[in-house]
This record gives C-alpha cells, sequence and structure tokens, in this order.
C-alpha cells in the first residue's frame, strides 16, 4: 500500500521540459560556471521542475522528486527518445516515491 496520494500529472510536452531544464540550467550556471550538456540531461532536469509545480500543493519535497527522477532516470530517457510511455515512466516515479496517483 502507498504512503501518500498524488494528484496525477499530465504528460508534459518536451517544450515544457525544456523550459524547466534551461531555467535550472542557468542557475547552475552561473553558481558554478557549469553548463548541463545535450538535450537528454536537459529534459531530465526539466522533469523536476515540472513535477514539483505540478505538485506544489502537496507535502512532498522537492528533494523527494528529485530523488525518484534520480530512480527513474533511464524512463525518463527512453520515454523523451519513444521508446517507453508516460505511465511507464510514472509507475516507476511512483515506486520510487511509494505513492498512488490519482
Amino acid at each position: 500500500m502507498a504512503d501518500q496520494k498524488l494528484p496525477r500529472p499530465k504528460e508534459p510536452t518536451e517544450a515544457k521540459l525544456k523550459e524547466y531544464g534551461e531555467n535550472y540550467n542557468r542557475g547552475l550556471a552561473g553558481q558554478l560556471e557549469i553548463d548541463s550538456v545535450g538535450d537528454t540531461l536537459v529534459i531530465k532536469q526539466g522533469m523536476i521542475g515540472y513535477l514539483s509545480e505540478q505538485w506544489d500543493q502537496e507535502p512532498i519535497p522537492r528533494h523527494e522528486i528529485a530523488k525518484a527522477c534520480g530512480n527513474a532516470n533511464t524512463s525518463i530517457e527512453w520515454w523523451y527518445k519513444g521508446e517507453k510511455t508516460w505511465d511507464e515512466v510514472l509507475d516507476r516515479i511512483s515506486s520510487s516515491l511509494n505513492a498512488e496517483f490519482m
């Protein structure tokens, strides 16, 4: 049984994830003078921002979302490449969070 219930996030567009990822990258680049390389990494970073916004009214900290996205890293990459479905990504994330999506 899941420890928590979260709203099921809608499948994001590539543009939305890139927006979140590029915003993250700009902040990181400014602080640490480094840049993320490649669309795949930007998409993975964007997923954290996207889900954090989707669940901003839920009692789940951003670092837990980041950890779950890290655990779903391969699924997110395969989804981005069209080799997995959004439901498969959500299954992996829900498992990592011990959460059920409503």
